[in-house]
């Protein structure tokens, strides 16, 4: 996976998924990182739909990983038009990590987002 890591730094994302996968394949080990790096890659590349398909396996690997459930989120909000759709993921992360003082920052973050969406929602009814 260093090899790959060095192709995304480059921005050679073809070449560091490439990479990524056959890192993946030769592990037994956990692997919710490198299915968080390769949803990171296609994020790069603005495929949505194969960064969320990634960073939802990394979380089915590591429930508790906080940060691949905050980019599930971003994810979900550049995919998806429909607000409520994107609501829902916020409202995952908040559900799950709010009280967690260490991650006030991205909370703030979230809960700004939410009130813009339900604005959104507010205007459209």
């Amino acid at each position: 996976a260093t090899l790959a890591h060095q192709y995304e730094r480059l921005q050679q994302y073809d070449e560091a998924l490439k990479y990524y996968k056959i890192a993946l394949k030769l592990k037994d080990l956990p692997i919710e990182d490198d299915l968080f790096n390769i949803a990171m890659v296609y994020r790069f590349q603005e495929n949505w739909e194969q960064a969320i398909k990634y960073m939802k396996q990394s979380i089915k690997e590591n429930p508790n990983k906080s940060r691949a459930q905050y980019q599930l989120a971003m994810l979900a909000d550049n995919y998806y038009k429909d607000p409520n759709i994107k609501l829902k993921y916020y409202h995952t992360y908040l559900k799950k990590y709010e009280s967690d003082q260490k991650l006030a920052f991205f909370t703030s973050k979230i809960k700004k987002r939410v009130a813009q969406l339900e604005q959104e929602i507010d205007k459209n009814n």
